[in-house]
């Protein structure tokens, strides 16, 4: 489980760099979108098309998995972010819950070897 946890905490942070680096690195007032998109539905692929190649591939899995509206997402360089507010607050929710998790190893230490092993473990004599 550590090595999942080191996993999902190394993806965590590319993915939350990435969507920061992402409207960073485009000319200012290149991507607002207006109020009309859909979660888990790709509303945008004009918009995406002209972008460059990683710019692209960020704003197209954003408009994938989120709605990507301007009035709940944040502007970053005069761009708005591939992802909502929301989004990005449940990305570093996850990832800050995950780092004490892999540090203090709690899936192993005190599920694992406390309480499983209490209920599964050898029968002591009474």
């Amino acid at each position: 489980m550590k090595i999942i946890s080191l996993i999902l905490i190394i993806v965590g942070v590319i993915w939350i760099v990435l969507i920061v680096i992402a409207p960073l690195t485009l000319e200012p007032g290149t991507v607002i979108l207006g109020e009309e998109g859909k979660a888990n539905y790709v509303d945008y692929p004009d918009l995406w098309i002209h972008l460059p190649l990683f710019q692209r591939i960020i704003y197209g899995l954003g408009d994938l998995i989120c709605h990507q509206k301007t009035s709940r997402s944040f502007i970053i360089n005069g761009n708005q972010m591939p992802v909502c507010a929301r989004d990005v607050g449940l990305y570093l929710g996850i990832l800050i819950a995950l780092i004490p998790l892999y540090i203090f190893n709690i899936y192993y230490t005190i599920m694992y070897k406390r309480f499983v092993s209490k209920l599964f473990g050898s029968k002591s004599s009474s």
